[in-house]
């Protein structure tokens, strides 16, 4: 009797080692997935253990900027195999396309460099030096007066509500072809078990309007 429990013990341990070993084997495989995709020049942010699942075994990145098509998403799906993932899910989950935005940025860097060239001049009046350092700061205030603290809202929101499982946030921009507006969006996921839903989402509208200074707001639910 003895013996026989001495032999379950040592057969769990052996199955548990093994276990462990082929778990540390499938993070290691990820991550080095992961560091290739980056060195391709793909932005991958918020990265989290839990995000490389081995029970799933399901990988998930996060890409930010840029996004990858459909075809780049099957190539790496195809790569997996390579990197030991074979029977693997490799999930993308993809912002907005912040190209117009970076643009906008290096256009203003561009107005700024520009300034300072011009400021260097020796032909230049002082006056004109001034107006065109304010002209330049009045953008660059209204440019990052726009954005949004999208971090420590989705923080701050966690906080005050328990039940949210998930925030997103994007602009959109429409026309009637007489005006544009931008108009600010946000996706909320709540806990399939809240209760009175409807009240926290109204009262989770309510408190990005007020937190976030606007007028007006989109959000959506589920």
């Amino acid at each position: 009797m003895a013996s026989f429990l001495a032999f379950l013990v040592f057969a769990g341990s052996i199955y548990m080692f093994v276990n462990l070993f082929k778990e540390n084997q499938f993070k290691q495989s990820a991550k080095n997935l992961i560091n290739d995709i980056k060195k391709s020049g793909v932005s991958i942010i918020d990265e989290k253990d839990e995000d490389i699942n081995y029970n799933n075994k399901s990988v998930k990145i996060y890409v930010y900027g840029k996004k990858l098509s459909a075809e780049e998403i099957n190539s790496w799906n195809a790569k997996l195999p390579e990197y030991r993932l074979k029977d693997t899910k490799l999930i993308v989950q993809q912002g907005a396309d912040d190209s117009d935005l970076r643009h906008d940025v290096k256009n203003l860097t561009e107005l700024y460099m520009q300034n300072q060239q011009i400021i260097s001049s020796r032909d230049e009046s002082l006056r004109e030096k001034e107006a065109k350092i304010e002209l330049l700061e009045t953008e660059l205030s209204k440019f990052y007066n726009t954005q949004i603290p999208f971090k420590q809202i989705s923080q701050e929101a966690q906080i005050n509500y328990s039940d949210l499982k998930q925030l997103s946030y994007a602009k959109m921009i429409k026309t009637n072809f007489k005006t544009v507006d931008t108009i600010t969006i946000f996706n909320a996921e709540w806990d399939a078990t809240t209760l009175n839903k409807a009240n926290q989402e109204k009262l989770l509208k309510k408190w990005l309007k007020i937190r976030l200074n606007l007028d007006s707001l989109v959000l959506n639910n589920r």
